[in-house]
């Protein structure tokens, strides 16, 4: 994925739960995600202002997986972190840092409707 090394298994955890269980931006109600406290400063964007913002934005990250099915290159270009539908899927994601062991880990745990 085209972004921080910090936001790959929170991605690769919403792609796997959005095959598994056919998530869509129109049915989640609420993202909860969670990352080891050494890679939580380095994601913790809530409000990307740019492109180079969105790439170290796990709500940025998981809110475009989420509405295009993939993380491509695209989505960090010219004003895609503005879109008015990834904004609104951003502000339903929590995030904070897990006591778990494994650094490069993520939980995930979506609610929808």
């Amino acid at each position: 994925y085209p972004c921080c090394y910090a936001c790959l298994a929170p991605v690769d955890g919403m792609e796997a739960l959005m095959r598994q269980h056919g998530l869509t931006a129109d049915n989640v109600n609420r993202i909860e995600c969670s990352v080891h406290p050494i890679r939580l400063p380095h994601i913790n964007v809530p409000d990307p202002q740019s492109g180079l913002d969105a790439k170290f934005s796990v709500h940025y990250c998981l809110s475009k997986v989420l509405l295009d099915g993939r993380l491509t290159i695209a989505a960090f270009e010219g004003d895609a972190h503005n879109d008015p539908k990834v904004r609104a899927l951003m502000r339903k994601v929590e995030f904070s840092a897990y006591a778990d062991e494994n650094p490069n880990g993520a939980k995930l745990r979506v609610h929808a409707s």
